[in-house]
């Protein structure tokens, strides 16, 4: 999915009670901060704007910061994709929070509702689910962790993982395997190698 970010923002979602994240020029994006601080609020907040849903089991109305009952909750991010700005907002509202939901494609709203953004999303993102999205976008807290700590082969398979290139590298290994195997055939054959 060829996905540029351009803005995170949140106001009264899980610890943050407002801010925005726009990443960096270089392409790589780190959150860090202290803990508490709230730097998995952004990336479960992305999670329920795109999808609808929080990890964790969170259940959706803890997405409100708490203490903030009446005031505005939601998550905006923007992002470019296919050569347009797409802007996915989604929130709760009213006094039992009901979830609301709105997409924008270069500023013409295309769906208003939680299932018709999760759909279009899905769609735009070549059948990609919640957890997909995850695996292909996040790097969970522990991974850096592990990331640090990895031997040189553990490491090169994190990356590779997250870069999603791990699977073309098991399809490149299988095929020397198979070039060896086939050499060890033809070595065993009568007559030329050729």
């Amino acid at each position: 999915v060829n996905f540029e970010l351009v803005s995170i923002t949140l106001q009264n979602i899980r610890r943050v009670r407002e801010g925005t994240i726009k990443p960096l020029p270089t392409g790589i994006t780190a959150i860090n901060g202290s803990v508490g601080a709230g730097k998995s609020s952004f990336i479960t907040a992305m999670l329920w704007a795109f999808y609808g849903v929080t990890p964790l089991d969170v259940p959706v109305k803890g997405m409100r910061r708490q203490g903030s009952d009446g005031e505005p909750c939601f998550v905006t991010v923007q992002f470019r994709h296919a050569g347009q700005l797409i802007e996915v907002t989604r929130g709760l509202e009213g006094r039992k929070d009901a979830t609301n939901a709105l997409l924008l494609v270069d500023g013409s709203t295309v769906a208003k509702s939680s299932k018709m953004v999760t759909a279009w999303i899905t769609e735009r993102f070549g059948g990609m689910d919640a957890k997909g999205f995850t695996t292909a976008f996040v790097v969970q807290q522990k991974e850096l962790d592990d990331l640090v700590r990895a031997r040189p082969e553990a490491r090169r398979a994190l990356i590779e993982r997250l870069a999603g290139i791990d699977r073309m590298s098991d399809a490149l290994k299988a095929a020397r395997d198979e070039a060896v195997d086939a050499g060890k055939v033809l070595d065993l054959l009568p007559g030329s190698a050729e």
